[in-house]
């Protein structure tokens, strides 16, 4: 009994420092927005001391993934037209924008191919808005205002 104690104990204790060797670090800006996210991978191999300097890398550049920092929005509050451009090389399948009320409701749904899109918001009443842009399978949010 006392062994397999010992032994639930220590797998548990190894199956922990397997999973914490991939940690996340996110930056944000002074309204509370995400602006980067960086993981840092810590091989399973490798003793803290034996890490090199450039093991914190960004996930850009170690993932083929588009993240919100590839993506512009301006201008942002906007009286009508409002640009968004996506300034990546990684491989776009499909861009969906939605334009979703505070209440929830949507107002504008469009498939998009090109890389930078004009949307006309000048029908749209002055107020905050939610931008949902879903590049292939991933979906990033703005909160947009309409002076």
């Amino acid at each position: 009994m006392q062994k397999k104690l010992i032994l639930t104990v220590v797998s548990l204790f190894f199956s922990c420092i397997l999973y914490s060797q991939t940690n996340f670090s996110f930056d944000y800006d002074a309204n509370g927005n995400r602006i980067k996210r960086e993981v840092i991978v810590i091989p399973s191999k490798m003793a803290y001391s034996e890490m090199p300097n450039d093991s914190i890398v960004d996930d850009k550049s170690t993932i083929n993934i588009i993240e919100r920092d590839d993506i512009k929005i301006y201008p942002n509050p906007t009286k009508g037209d409002l640009n968004v451009e996506m300034n990546t090389t990684s491989d776009i399948q499909k861009i969906q924008i939605n334009i979703i009320s505070i209440k929830g409701q949507l107002l504008y749904n469009t498939d998009v191919v090109q890389r930078a899109y004009n949307l006309d918001l000048s029908s749209f009443a002055q107020g905050a808005y939610i931008l949902i842009m879903q590049v292939n399978d991933k979906k990033y949010e703005w909160k947009i205002i309409k002076e």
